[in-house]
């Protein structure tokens, strides 16, 4: 390999080594799934509501939406003990970040959806909000 030097020692004493430790912070991906709840869907939740009710049986719909209930508690009671203050959320769908992304998850909070009240929540935490989807691609 070149001009490289190779040295030899007589004495175990005359070698010294020094263990290299790399501390490396690697990221989490932290995956929730979406279930949405009839705030999700807006105009059409009263229709679908009713449709679900007789497809599945009003019991089981009932249990359906009580086990959706619960998901939600769970992953707010999971993120409410977690420092949000380096936390990116990629949204599926949201086509804009900043001030526009903002607004957007504010107003479907508002309107009651379990899911971005909790991204707005994360968010008065210092997490940040990343755009997922671009609108003007085809």
């Amino acid at each position: 390999m070149g001009d490289r030097e190779e040295k030899t020692y007589d004495n175990a004493e005359e070698i010294q080594i020094t263990p290299v430790v790399a501390k490396v912070k690697m990221r989490k991906l932290l995956y929730v799934p979406i279930i949405h709840t009839e705030s999700d869907l807006g105009s059409v939740a009263s229709a679908i509501d009713s449709k679900s009710s007789s497809l599945c049986g009003e019991e089981r719909w009932a249990k359906h939406k009580e086990t959706v209930a619960k998901f939600w508690e769970s992953i707010a009671d999971y993120f409410a003990t977690i420092d949000a203050s380096n936390l990116k959320i990629y949204q599926d769908g949201l086509p804009a970040d900043g001030e526009l992304g903002r607004k957007t998850i504010e107003e479907g909070a508002r309107r009651g959806s379990k899911n971005l009240q909790l991204i707005l929540n994360l968010m008065q935490k210092g997490a940040e909000i990343r755009k997922t989807e671009d609108p003007l691609s085809p």
